[in-house]
């Protein structure tokens, strides 16, 4: 079936995109929520102010963020696979928390390449709608 098939080399393109690019895997991984509602569109503008402050502070800030709406489509969330460059996961993770808990709620983990993520990070993107997706360095 073709749906599976673009599936398939979506969470292969995800899962393999910091390897390609940087020769690196992922270093984080993080799940960052808002305090009020916020529609689809300015989910970037945090994430871009997120990677800008990261950036400001010496932490490369690279990846794929996903925005996702909660069950009841009244809650956007996002789902992030970070690649940081040579930074320290506790500068990077005091970083970010620092960061949003004025936003909302974040939940930040060292990444993992056998827990699967990549694949999780993708049952959320739209296949070619780029509104709910975005390369961090492209924000």
């Amino acid at each position: 079936m073709e749906s599976d098939r673009v599936k398939e080399e979506m969470k292969r393109f995800v899962r393999n995109y910091s390897l390609n690019t940087y020769k690196k895997d992922y270093d984080v991984i993080c799940d960052l929520t808002f305090k009020y509602p916020i529609n689809n569109f300015d989910w970037k503008k945090h994430i871009k102010r997120l990677r800008n402050y990261l950036n400001n502070n010496n932490i490369v800030c690279d990846g794929i963020v996903v925005s996702e709406f909660s069950k009841g489509m009244n809650h956007l969330h996002n789902h992030i696979l970070m690649y940081c460059g040579d930074e320290k996961y506790y500068k990077v993770e005091g970083k970010i928390h620092n960061f949003w808990k004025g936003i909302g709620y974040s939940n930040i983990r060292k990444y993992d390449c056998n827990q699967n993520y990549s694949e999780y990070v993708c049952k959320y993107m739209n296949g070619n709608n780029t509104e709910n997706w975005e390369f961090i360095m492209n924000l």
